[in-house]
C-alpha cells in the first residue's frame, strides 16, 4: 500500500539533498520544485519551522562544518577548501567561515596544527 508522504518526509528529503549536494551549486527553487513544493517561500517557511533555520542557513552550516573538518585534517589551501565545500568565491567563503567560527580559515587551520 502506498502512502502519501508527509510534510516532514518532504522536509527530510530537502535536508538530505542539501547534505549530500553541499559542494554543488544549489538552487532552492529547483529543490522546492523537485521535492514537490509549490513555492520556494512555502518550503522555506516549513523548513524553518521544523529545523529552526532556513534551507540556505542549513546548507551554509553543512558547508562550514565540512570546511572546518578539511582545514583541521588536511593541508589544502583555503581557496581549495572553499571550492571543495561549494564556494566559487574565496572571499565569500572566508566571510561565511569567519561568521561561523569567529576566526578566518587560515587562523582556524593554524590553531589546529
Amino acid at each position: 500500500e502506498g502512502r502519501v508522504p508527509s510534510e516532514g518526509d518532504s522536509l527530510d528529503r530537502v535536508a538530505s539533498f542539501l547534505s549530500t549536494h553541499h559542494a554543488s551549486r544549489v538552487s532552492m527553487e529547483w529543490v522546492a520544485r523537485n521535492v514537490g513544493y509549490v513555492s520556494t517561500s512555502h518550503m522555506n517557511r516549513l523548513f524553518r519551522k521544523q529545523f529552526g533555520k532556513s534551507p540556505y542557513a542549513w546548507l551554509r552550516q553543512i558547508r562550514m562544518d565540512r570546511a572546518a573538518h578539511l582545514l583541521s585534517s588536511t593541508d589544502h589551501r583555503v581557496a581549495q577548501v572553499g571550492r571543495m565545500v561549494g564556494y566559487k568565491n574565496a572571499s565569500h567563503f572566508v566571510r561565511d567561515f569567519r561568521d561561523a567560527f569567529e576566526k578566518t580559515p587560515r587562523q582556524f587551520h593554524a590553531d589546529r596544527v
